[in-house]
């Protein structure tokens, strides 16, 4: 009933929204915001407004109040000198975090604003294609992501840093889970929940079948089952999926595996009974990303005039299999995805014949590495503008056949 009344804000009348609350509340007022990356920077500081976006959107009426009131408790106290390790060392928590979210602060990409300061970046390490592991300190109203400055400060290296916030992590962590549909769902609800992947031995006494798989669909959600389960991993990635697409602080539901402490993605073969389902969990994932990224890039691009065409992430059902598909085309300056199959487009052929080649995106970057720019964004785009000759494509296509 409320939102037949009032309409809720958009992202930039959120952000203003934010901005004007930090300076009510005392606050600096040289915040500067980033419609692209959806940030409040200022100096060293950043304020990631995705998640507090949502949470508010699902909020209602006084709780939204206090997820913005909690939001900007971060940021009215911005004279305080920096803190020392000893003095940081009880709040500091290992943590897991999408690496779009991380790569955020990096900058808004290639061809775009100058980069962040790299000393600013966020301290991380990758541990799968979408999630890394990093560092943040808990503060009673909020979390903050450490960087690699910080790390300087205190003269520790990121392993020393992440040893400390491992351990505390650990000493505030008792297994807790529920069975739910063949598999079980972390009970701890307190922002911690996904990160504690970086716990395998809280699942030692977890009836599973197999090394633990995982989904982190949320921050506050860790699903687990075992490898050897393919029903009860079917069931998880559903509900994940459902998850997803419902609830605020949104992840990557791919699955993950850990074996022998180690976390990677999680991959079957194809003939396996869930390589369908797990494709269907990882790239509907990716899309989402990339239909993000390709919204933010054309608002920028517009904004200054820069000429380059964004190249969607599509998705395909071909033969019960989940294909992505990106399209290289000939003279125009493209910023590409990584897909499955990249498709190679020439209009200056009859129609009929303009889709010249549709190659393995392995055997793309193997054939044509020379003409591809890794341009260092997140997810991974690759600068093209140049177009492989019809005699290499021939040799690609032959290739491929097995001629």
């Amino acid at each position: 009933m409320f939102g037949l009344f009032k309409k809720d804000p958009t992202k930039d009348e959120f952000a203003k929204r934010v901005l004007k609350r930090i300076a009510d509340a005392g606050g600096p007022t040289d915040w500067v915001y980033d419609p692209v990356a959806f940030t409040i920077k200022r100096n060293s500081s950043s304020g990631f407004l995705h998640n507090t976006y949502e949470s508010f959107l699902q909020g209602k009426g006084p709780q939204r109040e206090r997820i913005l009131d909690n939001f900007v408790a971060a940021f009215t106290k911005q004279t305080e000198p920096p803190p020392t390790f000893d003095e940081v060392r009880p709040k500091l928590f290992a943590a897991v975090r999408e690496r779009a979210l991380l790569a955020a602060v990096d900058g808004p990409g290639w061809g775009m604003e100058k980069a962040a300061d790299s000393r600013k970046r966020p301290a991380r390490e990758p541990i799968s294609d979408w999630f890394a592991r990093a560092l943040v300190i808990d503060h009673p109203s909020h979390v903050a992501i450490v960087n690699e400055e910080q790390l300087v400060s205190w003269n520790v290296t990121f392993d020393e840093a992440f040893a400390t916030g491992l351990s505390n992590l650990k000493d505030c962590t008792v297994a807790k889970f529920r069975q739910e549909g063949g598999y079980f769902v972390g009970t701890w609800s307190d922002d911690y929940d996904s990160s504690r992947i970086l716990l395998s031995d809280i699942f030692n006494d977890l009836p599973l079948k197999g090394d633990p798989v995982v989904c982190l669909p949320n921050r506050v959600t860790l699903m687990v089952t075992g490898a050897d389960d393919p029903e009860a991993i079917r069931a998880m990635l559903i509900k994940a999926e459902e998850i997803v697409r419902t609830l605020a602080r949104r992840q990557n539901p791919g699955p993950l595996i850990i074996r022998n402490g180690a976390i990677s993605d999680y991959d079957v073969p194809a003939a396996s009974p869930i390589y369908r389902d797990i494709q269907r969990a990882r790239r509907i994932a990716a899309l989402s990303y990339y239909e993000e990224q390709n919204r933010n890039l054309e608002q920028f691009y517009k904004k200054i005039g820069k000429d380059l065409f964004i190249a969607n992430y599509t998705l395909s059902d071909r033969d019960g299999r989940y294909l992505s598909l990106g399209v290289w085309s000939r003279g125009i300056p493209t910023l590409l995805p990584v897909s499955d199959e990249i498709a190679f487009y020439d209009d200056t052929l009859p129609e009929a014949e303009r889709i010249v080649a549709r190659l393995p995106w392995s055997q793309v970057q193997a054939a044509f590495g020379d003409l591809m720019l890794d341009t260092k964004m997140f997810p991974i785009r690759y600068y093209v503008s140049g177009f492989p000759e019809a005699a290499q494509l021939r040799v690609e296509r032959e290739r491929l056949s097995g001629k």
